[in-house]
């Protein structure tokens, strides 16, 4: 079965820590992993026209977030990238794996849900929150500020030393 976690917290919770722990876990046993953020297209594409998005400044963030949007609500280019990374991940692995998605916005998250459901067998998607005492507060964009109030299916709290982090991505 592939496993698609949608993994979500505030900038500097640790987010992409976690990851990177939990994928050294699922390497160590032969599972599949890859992760993607729905808003690299949107920073790529931003990239290719002479943007500088590389400090991930609040400014950065913003524009992100507005292009993001305008182009989701477009195209729904968004939601068809983030299918499109989750269904060859899928087929690449013959079903089985773990996929990671970045993705704020939970309509976005839902859309991808659906598309990959209609689409895809035997996938299941899981909302990860990651939250800390380390981390900014969600008040740089609209796509930051609605994560905060999203239904998650697991919470977890980066409050403690790296190696507690270890231990909760071993779990």
């Amino acid at each position: 079965m592939t496993h698609v976690i949608v993994v979500n917290g505030p900038p500097r919770a640790g987010k992409d820590t976690f990851i990177e722990m939990v994928t050294a876990a699922l390497e160590q046993k032969r599972i599949p992993v890859a992760a993607f953020s729905s808003i690299d297209p949107v920073r790529n594409m931003l990239e290719r026209v002479g943007f500088d998005l590389s400090g991930k400044s609040q400014s950065d963030r913003r524009l992100l977030s507005l292009v993001g949007e305008a182009v989701e609500q477009h195209s729904s280019w968004r939601t068809r990238c983030c299918a499109d990374e989750v269904s060859e991940f899928h087929v690449r692995n013959s079903g089985l794996g773990v996929i990671f998605l970045h993705i704020r916005e939970s309509a976005v998250i839902e859309s991808v849900r659906a598309l990959c459901d209609l689409q895809l067998n035997r996938v299941t998607f899981t909302k990860v929150f990651l939250g800390g005492i380390r981390s900014e507060k969600f008040t740089s964009n609209k796509s930051d500020a609605a994560v905060e109030h999203m239904e998650y299916d697991k919470i977890l709290f980066n409050n403690d030393t790296l190696d507690d982090l270890r231990v909760k991505a071993k779990l």
